[in-house]
């Protein structure tokens, strides 16, 4: 064998053992079952969760509108079953949500950063972090891995945010009671 067959080998060794170091790391970092559920359960559950972020949609598309003087916003929700981040959930337990608001009008790229900056404030002060700016769009999260989005396309300015995973208001109950 070669001396570089054998680092070649060490070094096959190196990324099995890092890689497992990387996986324990991760399960303890997830934390067992019962430590998620008992976080899912200390979230606000799914109406709670879409009340409060119907009040960010709105305030951002009232500032915009202000700001910009963009016409009246068209919003629609959605709801979706269960929760990939969130296994341990029985079904029809916990889902997601999705409200998108959109009006036909456009902000100018010219004033783009202007309005970028706008729903920066109010996002942040809702507790949202920036995730990514870039020409036309910004996006954000949550503690509670929701997921704020706007974009200012050339036809028209949308904002969409998807909550992270809740529990519907009788399965939060359910739990609360639990031994």
């Amino acid at each position: 064998m070669t001396l570089a067959g054998d680092a070649t080998v060490m070094a096959g060794s190196g990324t099995v053992f890092l890689t497992a170091v990387a996986c324990a790391f991760a399960l303890g970092a997830c934390g067992s079952p019962g430590s998620r559920w008992s976080e899912l359960t200390r979230r606000p559950d799914i109406d709670e969760a879409v009340a409060r972020y119907g009040e960010l949609t709105n305030e951002i598309a009232g500032a915009l509108s202000a700001k910009f003087g963009l016409p009246p916003w068209e919003t629609a929700d959605d709801r979706d079953p269960g929760c990939a981040d969130f296994p341990e959930a029985a079904p029809g337990d916990a889902l997601t949500s999705t409200r998108t608001s959109s009006t036909p009008a456009r902000i100018p790229p010219d004033q783009w950063p202007r309005a970028a900056i706008t729903v920066e404030r109010t996002a942040s002060a809702h507790g949202f972090t920036i995730d990514d700016l870039g020409s036309r769009s910004v996006s954000f999260h949550d503690a509670y891995a929701a997921k704020l989005t706007v974009d200012a396309t050339s036809e028209s300015t949308t904002i969409r945010v998807r909550t992270g995973c809740h529990l519907l208001p009788e399965a939060k109950q359910r739990a609360s009671r639990a031994p």
